[in-house]
């Protein structure tokens, strides 16, 4: 695993907006899926049955099944986002501060919000393809 150094200040702690919690555990979720590791989805989930839930993990976990290739992941630098890449373009970004943040470019594969004016909003992850070259 390649990395340069990952941020560790986050603008305002998402902690204080209760109503982002739900928006959290989205982002939260795509980020997990985005990681190589063995996954037990079984905890994946919240304890209730959540038809939006089980769609975006069903959709993510079809997507992951596409995407995967190697373990290999690198640390980008992306001010204010935490943003990571794996082998043949496929990039996590994830944004746990409280305000929008500019999106790189790249085809969004996968969302935990609505992405919005090509920002990526607060307590949200997306996935990206980004051509290699």
């Amino acid at each position: 695993m390649t990395s340069t150094a990952i941020p560790t200040k986050i603008d305002t702690p998402l902690q204080k907006y209760p109503e982002l919690a739900e928006q959290r555990r989205r982002a939260v979720l795509l980020l997990n899926l985005a990681l190589p590791h063995p996954l037990d989805i079984s905890q994946l989930g919240p304890e209730n049955d959540d038809a939006s839930w089980n769609d975006l993990l069903a959709t993510a976990l079809e997507w992951r099944a596409e995407l995967e290739t190697f373990a290999d992941v690198q640390c980008e630098d992306s001010p204010g986002l935490l943003h990571f890449s794996r082998p043949y373009g496929w990039h996590c970004l994830t944004n746990f501060s409280a305000k929008p943040k500019p999106l790189p470019e790249g085809i969004i594969v996968i969302s935990s919000s609505p992405i919005t004016k090509g920002n990526l909003p607060p307590a949200t992850t997306v996935w990206l393809l980004r051509w290699v070259g």
